[in-house]
């Protein structure tokens, strides 16, 4: 298993304990790893990256954001970074502090 994966099953997992409906979307959707869905919250498109060097965007490049956030919206949803790197702690940006 990848260490990508592993942070995705991971944020699933942590999401779930809040009370989220998660769905890891990586395979059909191609720019979202989650959609977390929970009633009476809006719903969130979440890209999981956890490279451990180069920072939160390294491996998430403008295209890519560009391509989220504009999915996002269409939905209806919140589009998120979830950035985990290995050795590090997780922190969620939101796409409005996105580059």
């Amino acid at each position: 298993m990848s260490a990508g994966h592993d942070r995705e099953r991971k944020v699933k997992l942590l999401l779930e304990l809040e009370g989220w409906f998660v769905i890891r979307a990586a395979a059909s959707l191609g720019f979202a790893d989650l959609v977390a869905l929970k009633a009476g919250e809006q719903p969130q498109m979440i890209e999981v990256k956890s490279n451990a060097s180069g920072g939160p965007y390294m491996n998430f490049r403008r295209d890519d954001r560009e391509a989220l956030r504009a999915a996002a919206v269409r939905a209806g949803a919140v589009a998120m970074l979830a950035f985990w790197p290995k050795r590090g702690e997780l922190r969620w940006i939101d796409s409005s502090a996105w580059p």
